[in-house]
């Protein structure tokens, strides 16, 4: 998602569809926070805190009850007395509040204070705080108090009411891992039916321009990386299959998936952007049921399509440049430049690599403890063989060795070069396996049993 660049800006509260309720509302201020440094604070060691299901003090809940009450008044809780009860469970709702805090906003400092009297944790020079506390709390595994779900949905749909849906109580989700990734639901437009042309009209691109490329039934089609940057979901039909293909800037992830094949649904779904996040990983959600879906693994993780326990099925993806690609295959479609509306124009504009100026230094939104096995933000190829066992290939460095006529495997998985890219096939031979690029930090966090391979 797009990360702001430390202005401020002022956010309407968003209301759903049909919404027409007489209301006094206080005006709402969202502050675009500087998210371009990740909290570089010392994130190990452990912090004393009771049971998830133990009983909060009195004045814990007293003020916890205030801020459930009316989540758009800070000031009317003494975030003093959260810090001198030292509850560490409580620190989970105020980082949900400081998360939508201005810097400017007297209440964002208390908060502040109060997160570092329950965590012991002191800001770095260069931290997010609300970053840097949701890392803390994560790395030390604080539970949720209890209640907790119902004061971050009070929180978050102060903010935008149509994130309700995907408060489903029977979610499979750890809310302590979601977050606002700084833009509302529908913000990042997703493409429906984008328009294609034949490569040799591509004259949009440059040959070194990145596009990951995908075939369907021998159908071939490039989805250029800086349209996707921009829009994060394309909703397209190639090879007669309907094709949701996801992009987590965050993550560094391009994953398509099938969609016309979900069996309780009658037609093929349409997924979209919630605004939401799960430790950086983008959290879409289908159109029509309002079922929120992780991104990285296809499953729903709320609402119908969850308790119908519905997974999508991830297509083979190749990363390649556009030149290699239109080499290895001449045939190609590509998406055309596809135009997407503000309210006043038509902007045309898709600046290349968002991704070098914004993760530079590491994961800009909340993962908890890394694996330091090797760089956060190195690229790697993630591919999960049919026994169910993950591994990862660094990119760069996999392709240097097959460019060398080295052999690249690891744990039954042997990579190959092909339509300018890498592909995996098990090692014994058989049909190429689903993989996608992604960052390690994602990578591992999603797997966290995974084998990484390094060059000898």
């Amino acid at each position: 998602m797009p990360v702001a660049t430390g202005r401020v800006r002022l956010v309407e509260r968003r209301r759903p569809r049909g919404w027409h309720r007489a209301r006094l509302l206080l005006p709402l201020s969202v502050v675009a926070l500087v998210l371009a440094a990740c909290a570089s604070g010392e994130q190990t060691g452990t912090i004393d805190a009771p049971a998830a299901s133990s009983p909060l003090g009195e004045e814990v809940e007293t003020q916890l009850q205030l801020l459930l009450d009316d989540p758009a008044d800070a000031d009317a809780v003494d975030f003093g007395a959260l810090a001198r009860a030292g509850d560490p469970r409580s620190a989970w709702p105020l980082v949900d509040l400081l998360r939508f805090q201005r810097a400017d906003e007297a209440s964002a400092g208390e908060i502040v204070d109060a997160l570092a009297a329950l965590t012991g944790h002191e800001l770095e020079v260069d931290d997010v705080a609300w970053v840097a506390y949701t890392d803390v709390l994560l790395a030390a595994d604080v539970p949720a108090p209890p209640g907790y779900v119902e004061l971050k949905q009070a929180i978050y749909l102060e903010r935008d009411e149509t994130w309700a849906p995907f408060f489903d109580p029977d979610a499979d989700l750890d809310w302590r891992e979601v977050a606002w990734g700084g833009v509302f639901r529908d913000e990042m437009q997703a493409l429906v039916d984008p328009p294609v042309v034949e490569a040799e009209q591509a004259d949009h691109l440059d040959a070194d321009d990145t596009v990951f490329g995908v075939i369907v039934s021998g159908e071939a089609r490039a989805y250029p990386r800086r349209f996707l940057e921009v829009h994060e979901m394309a909703n397209d039909t190639l090879g007669d299959r309907r094709v949701a293909f996801s992009y987590c800037t965050l993550c560094g992830a391009p994953i398509p998936y099938f969609v016309d094949d979900v069996e309780v649904v009658d037609e093929p779904l349409e997924l979209r952007t919630s605004g939401l996040l799960q430790r950086s990983n983008k959290l879409m959600y289908d159109e029509e049921t309002e079922s929120l879906f992780d991104q990285f693994n296809g499953n729903a993780v709320s609402g119908p399509l969850h308790a119908a326990e519905v997974e999508l099925e991830a297509l083979r993806v190749t990363v390649a440049r556009w030149e290699d690609w239109r080499e290895q295959q001449p045939e190609t479609t590509v998406l055309a430049v596809p135009g997407r509306r503000s309210p006043d124009r038509e902007i045309l504009n898709y600046p290349g690599d968002l991704r070098q100026r914004r993760d530079a230094d590491g994961p800009v939104f909340p993962v908890g403890e890394r694996d330091e096995r090797t760089e956060e933000q190195r690229v790697v190829l993630g591919v999960e063989t049919p026994r169910g066992a993950a591994v990862a290939f660094p990119v760069e460095e996999a392709t240097t060795a097959l460019e060398a006529g080295t052999e690249v495997e690891e744990a039954g998985v042997r990579l190959e070069l092909e339509d300018g890219g890498l592909v995996a096939r098990p090692s014994d031979g058989g049909p190429k396996l689903a993989a996608h690029e992604a960052f390690w930090f994602a990578w591992s966090q999603f797997r966290p049993d995974t084998r990484l391979w390094e060059p000898a």
